[in-house]
């Protein structure tokens, strides 16, 4: 699955976009999961005799999600982030602090 992630990472942030890994990475993961339904739970498990329950209840599906974002989210710190001249703190501590004089 970690090619599959970076690739998406990859295109997504190509074309410029700085959105926070930890919001790329779950969007991903709902994508995956709602194609699962769509697809591989019909075609694959449900023939076997297995059911949309069991497998999104098996702890390896969510282990994947977990996987998605540790990706994403490592993608974005060292690919996205140094490429807008931040440092990993000031893109964690929100936006830049500003002083304003009376």
């Amino acid at each position: 699955m970690v090619p599959a992630v970076l690739v998406g990472a990859m295109v997504f942030y190509a074309s410029g976009a700085t959105t926070h890994g930890l919001v790329v990475g779950p969007a991903m993961f709902i994508v995956a999961g709602s194609i699962d339904a769509l697809i591989t739970v019909p075609v694959l498990v449900r023939p076997a005799g297995g059911t949309y329950a069991e497998f999104y209840g098996d702890p390896g599906f969510w282990l994947v999600g977990v996987e998605f974002v540790c990706v994403v989210l490592a993608y974005w710190w060292l690919r996205v982030v140094p490429r807008r001249g931040e440092s990993l703190g000031s893109s964690l501590d929100g936006p830049p602090k500003t002083s304003y004089e009376a």
